[in-house]
């Protein structure tokens, strides 16, 4: 098991914090949306705690 970073769209406003703050740069912004490539998450969680929509959630995957 590992953790990931979900996005919740109802939520997201595409403010673009999560963009600026990811280390790993793997968050992107389409259709004014916070899009993670959950390949290459490494479940951290920092924009979690950033999101100020409260947006992002971490996850448990297989």
């Amino acid at each position: 098991m590992r953790k990931i970073v979900r996005v919740d769209e109802e939520k997201c406003n595409g403010c673009g914090v999560c963009f600026v703050i990811c280390p790993l740069k793997i968050i992107s912004l389409e259709s004014g949306k916070a899009l993670i490539d959950e390949e290459l998450c490494d479940g951290l969680g920092g924009c979690v705690r950033k999101c100020p929509q409260q947006a992002m959630r971490l996850v448990e995957i297989d």
